[in-house]
Order: C-alpha cells, then sequence, then structure tokens
C-alpha cells in the first residue's frame, strides 16, 4: 500500500551474475527502512514488488530494462544500458498508514490532512504530478467525516479542502486528465461559489 513504511533486504544482479547492490553488503543486517511510493530505490520492480508482498516475504525478480534501469542504465551501480537485472527482495516489516477513518477527534484529522496536502505540495515542486494527487487525495480522505468538529474546526477543513480540490485540479490538468479537472472545479464551487 502506498505510504507504508517497510524495513527491507535486497540484492540486484546483472543476469551474469555481477551483484551491483546489496543491501547486506559486508556483513551489514541492519534493514532499509523504506517509505512505499515516498523513499527512491534503485529500480521500479522493487517497488512494484513491495506493494504485493507479505511480511516476512521473499520475493526473486528477473527486471526487463523498462522496471529497471531503463535504457540509460545506472552508472552509480555500474549497471550497463538495457541491462536485465535479477533481484532479491525481502519484506522484513511494514506498518500501513492509518486510513481515514482510524483518526480519532478533530485536530488529528486536520493535522493527518495538512500533513498530507504538504506532503503534495512538496510533489507539485518536484513536478510529480501523479504522487501529488495521491497525497492530496489522501488529505481528503481525512477530513470527508466532520460531523464532531467545531465551527472553527469546520471553517478549517473547509479552507483545507478548497486549497486541496484546487490542488486536484491543477495536478489533473498536468496529467492530463480533464474530466477529473472539472470534477475537481466543481467540488471546489460547491465550497466556495467565488472561487
Amino acid at each position: 500500500k502506498d505510504l507504508s513504511k517497510t524495513k527491507i533486504h535486497y540484492k540486484i544482479s546483472l543476469e551474469d551474475g555481477t551483484v551491483v547492490k546489496d543491501t547486506r553488503a559486508g556483513g551489514n543486517e541492519e534493514p532499509v527502512s523504506h517509505i512505499v511510493d515516498e523513499d527512491d530505490l534503485p529500480c521500479e520492480a522493487l517497488e512494484l514488488a513491495l506493494k504485493k508482498m507479505k511480511q516476512g516475504g521473499n520475493s526473486e525478480l528477473r527486471i526487463q530494462p523498462k522496471y529497471g534501469c531503463g535504457s540509460a542504465g545506472n552508472d552509480a551501480l555500474g549497471v550497463p544500458p538495457d541491462a536485465v537485472l535479477i533481484a532479491e527482495v525481502e519484506l522484513l516489516e511494514f506498518e500501513n498508514e492509518k486510513e481515514s477513518w482510524e483518526y480519532t477527534g478533530a485536530a488529528e484529522k486536520l493535522s493527518a490532512a495538512e500533513e498530507k496536502k504538504a506532503a503534495g505540495n512538496d510533489k507539485v515542486r518536484t513536478n510529480d504530478f501523479a504522487r501529488a494527487i495521491r497525497r492530496y487525495e489522501a488529505a481528503k480522505s481525512c477530513l470527508s467525516s466532520d460531523y464532531d468538529f467545531s465551527e472553527e474546526e469546520k471553517m478549517r477543513a473547509k479552507a483545507h479542502k478548497i486549497a486541496i480540490w484546487n490542488n486536484l485540479a491543477m495536478c489533473q490538468e498536468k496529467c492530463g486528465k480533464s474530466g477529473l479537472v472539472l470534477n475537481a472545479c466543481n467540488e471546489v464551487l460547491k465550497l466556495d461559489a467565488d472561487n
């Protein structure tokens, strides 16, 4: 699941057996901490595998260049262009991100929404609009129920929702999803007809 906190070990080799990255190299048993869909790994296939694995699971992957280091390769790792990679991944621990319904009280919901919105803003600054959308959707989800909010908290939530929907519209436009842009704009106008 996106934004799950994990602890992993992995080894990546070329087809001829040359190891290009091993998190246990030199007897190191300290696992790598990785947040799914947030932190970068040496190749996309590792991220995709983690999303399907269960705690304690091991996967062996044969990675085509498209999901590895691509046509450019990776000079830092010594991976030549268009190389097929072999990887072993071990998922030692994972902790799922809280679901929106697990937050208790207005303060926690507002804080979580602010944090996720800020993470979306960070992704926008790096032009990573697809990841920004996921963070904004998560922020919006935190504010889906405000029945127990005070009037002041409802006003803060409304301001966040307006900003989130506006940001979603911009990101959807950058991703070429005009239907979703229109939906986001309509949601903003429901909250603020003069927006």
